[in-house]
């Protein structure tokens, strides 16, 4: 039995190439880290110190993030239990990291990458874990990492200073191998004499089906928040924003986008799935509201994933087809209709859009098995 508290909530799920990988974190100290192999059994990551916020695997090695004592740090393993320190994480806040790791043909072997936020953000390369080295540096920055269509993708969320009157914007940097970047524009970018209550933001990056997909939020000139699309054929060049659906649209009031890593995109059974969150400004319930599209446009809402809740909606990952049978999203949810130990958490997976739980937390009680159910 792994023991949770009822506030933490789960931050993140990972498809490390072999494995789902989940993480709980109450944003201060205290944390879980799970995996599966199915996507519905679920047990504890052995020696994993602390929550887990993001894991990748490339070279034979397994690169944690771990959030314990208010610190979030690098943890690098070859065996999956014995987890060893690669240093420490600049982060204006728990749910402000993420990491990927990749390789394409041209390189000898792969990389990770993890991303920064803060006055002074970078992103860090590394191919053993331990020694990392800054690629990418921005003031007032959020850095965003993905590896997909044999790319890497770095997404620099433009932090502005009370003092800067530059516009806020999310600026989008490819490379082939890690090292070398190009600034290759602009997308979801808001004027900067709009006051709005947060940045614009992507969240989630996935290719499929030819196209490459991110996802975000973004605003108008009268301050109105929406989900928001955009895709590519080649990371090089993008279209412009595609709105989803208005965020206050299903709160029922002015209603705020949850933070990017308790929202996410995958692709895999010919979709992209999308869960977004969103909250009320200024009281609960927060929701979670998924979306399915097959080219990153034209979205149609499947499900509520959940309603009433406190924290929402991780990234999805993607659990690939196997034995014949389709393949498995997995998204985790933080329900918590108040802030009372009677708050629960779940892990959820849907085929091709039916969202159902399979594990949740009630009260200290991390996991308890709900069962498999087949969705469509």
């Amino acid at each position: 039995m792994v023991l949770l508290d009822p506030f933490q909530n789960i931050v993140n799920v990972n498809w490390t190439g072999k494995r789902l990988v989940a993480g709980a974190t109450d944003g201060y100290a205290a944390g879980v880290a799970l995996y599966s192999a199915d996507g519905t059994h679920w047990k504890p990551i052995s020696g994993f110190p602390g929550g887990c916020m993001g894991m990748a695997s490339t070279n034979g090695l397994w690169v944690g993030l771990s959030q314990s004592n208010n610190n979030i740090n690098k943890l690098v393993s070859s065996d999956f239990s014995t987890w060893t320190g690669g240093g420490s994480l600049k982060a204006d806040a728990w749910s402000d990291v993420n990491i990927c790791a990749g390789k394409t043909d041209s390189m000898d072997q792969g990389i990770f990458l993890v991303g920064e936020s803060g006055t002074s953000a970078s992103v860090l390369s590394s191919v053993d874990g331990k020694s990392w080295n800054s690629v990418l540096t921005a003031t007032h920055a959020q850095w965003n990492v993905w590896f997909a269509a044999k790319k890497f993708f770095a997404f620099r969320n433009y932090k502005m200073a009370s003092s800067d009157d530059q516009p806020q914007k999310v600026t989008v940097y490819v490379s082939d191998d890690g090292q070398a970047w190009t600034n290759v524009g602009t997308i979801f970018q808001v004027d900067a004499s709009v006051d709005q209550p947060q940045s614009p933001e992507v969240f989630g990056l996935a290719a499929g089906n030819n196209v490459i997909v991110a996802i975000g939020t973004t605003y108008t000139s009268d301050n109105e928040a929406f989900f928001a699309s955009a895709t590519s054929s080649d990371g090089m060049s993008w279209s412009g924003e595609q709105r989803i659906t208005q965020v206050d649209s299903f709160g029922g009031g002015t209603a705020l986008p949850s933070r990017f890593n308790h929202s996410g995109l995958a692709f895999g059974n010919k979709k992209f799935q999308a869960a977004f969150a969103f909250g009320l400004a200024a009281d609960i319930p927060y929701n979670a509201i998924a979306f399915t599209s097959e080219m990153g446009s034209g979205w149609s809402q499947n499900s509520t994933v959940s309603s009433n809740s406190r924290f929402v909606a991780s990234p999805i990952a993607f659990l690939p087809a196997s034995k014949g049978t389709d393949g498995l999203f997995c998204a985790g949810i933080a329900l918590e209709a108040s802030a009372s130990p009677t708050g629960t958490a779940s892990l959820n997976t849907s085929k091709n859009g039916g969202w159902g739980e399979v594990y949740r937390a009630t009260g200290s009680a991390w996991p308890s098995f709900i069962g498999t159910v087949d969705r469509a």
